[in-house]
């Protein structure tokens, strides 16, 4: 069963995430800080998720863009697949946006989350 991982500081917003994934049958797990994400990148159990959903705007001075890096420092991503979405995505600059392009990360904006969650699910059945 793949899993997702959705790291946002918001808990409103990861409670509706993981209650929309629960309804299609789709196990997920939340992280609200930047520290907790980076714990669970030394733990076996991150390579459990599939997917992971990642938030811009976390709590200083990390956003969600250095987490994915350290990630992908340490070869972490390469079996994963992220969506990344942000409140305001003019925030991104161009240095984060090529990391993203780079990996074939698609943006959304919180405008467009009911179309990410539709790529996520769709995601998921193929596999």
């Amino acid at each position: 069963m793949l899993m997702v991982l959705i790291v946002d500081d918001n808990k409103n917003m990861t409670a509706a995430l993981e209650d929309i994934l629960d309804l299609e049958d789709i196990k997920s797990k939340a992280v609200y800080d930047p520290e907790t994400f980076l714990r669970l990148m030394d733990d076996k159990d991150f390579f459990n998720f599939s997917i992971i959903i990642m938030d811009y705007n976390l709590e200083a001075p990390l956003n969600g863009i250095n987490l994915l890096m350290r990630a992908d420092e340490r070869n972490l991503l390469h079996d994963k697949k992220v969506y990344f979405y942000s409140g305001n995505v003019n925030y991104i600059n161009g240095d984060e946006r090529e990391f993203l392009a780079d990996r074939k990360i698609t943006i959304f904006e919180k405008t467009q989350m009911s179309e990410m969650i539709s790529s996520i699910i769709k995601d998921v059945t193929k596999e």
